[in-house]
């Protein structure tokens, strides 16, 4: 896990976004950059405030692409490859290899920028998930506070970052949500 500020000539090699390189995608909308709309086409909404977000793909071009995003809590199970994010000004730049995942819990406690800088031939398998204020609440039980004093302080550094290693059993459920096996297809569109 790497978080710093971009150093000047670029990140990891990547080179600074240009107008031919650069996608900004208003919230909720339909980006017309093929390998991006691909990208965004992996993301579903689960319930109101509950986002998963799956990728095992590697990158067509190099990309610098931005948006909004709401106030919540975001976490990124990385199973293989690397991701270079931000959240606001936080770039973060993770890898991880099969059998070592890596994973990262993000707190956004008001809407910020998010940007995807990706590079020709990059690869990534992942699951993303995004977590709305409401919902955590809600699952919590609906007292507006969430399950632990920890996370509830947590949830008010906007930007506060914390990385932890994934246990064998999640990353045995990432994997079947990243890769299902193949069921009859009435039982496959729960994966899908």
């Amino acid at each position: 896990l790497s978080v710093a500020p971009p150093p000047e000539r670029g990140w990891a090699g990547a080179r600074p976004a240009t107008a031919e390189n650069y996608c900004f995608v208003p919230p909720n909308s339909v980006p017309n950059e093929p390998g991006l709309r691909d990208h965004l086409l992996r993301m579903r909404e689960l319930r109101p405030g509950l986002q998963l977000h799956t990728d095992d793909a590697r990158d067509q071009r190099d990309l610098t692409a931005q948006t909004e995003i709401t106030a919540g809590l975001r976490i990124v199970l990385l199973l293989e490859g690397a991701v270079d994010v931000s959240y606001g000004s936080r770039r973060v730049a993770l890898s991880g290899t099969t059998g070592d995942a890596t994973a990262l819990m993000v707190s956004v406690a008001e809407r910020d920028q998010f940007t995807r800088h990706v590079r020709k031939g990059g690869y990534a398998r992942r699951v993303n998930l995004g977590l709305g204020w409401d919902w955590l609440s809600q699952a919590a039980g609906g007292d507006g506070a969430v399950s632990s004093a920890a996370l509830n302080d947590f949830k008010h550094q906007h930007l506060a970052m914390q990385a932890w290693k994934v246990s064998q059993r999640t990353m045995v459920i990432a994997e079947q949500i990243v890769r299902p096996p193949l069921f009859e297809p009435l039982l496959q569109n729960l994966y899908e």
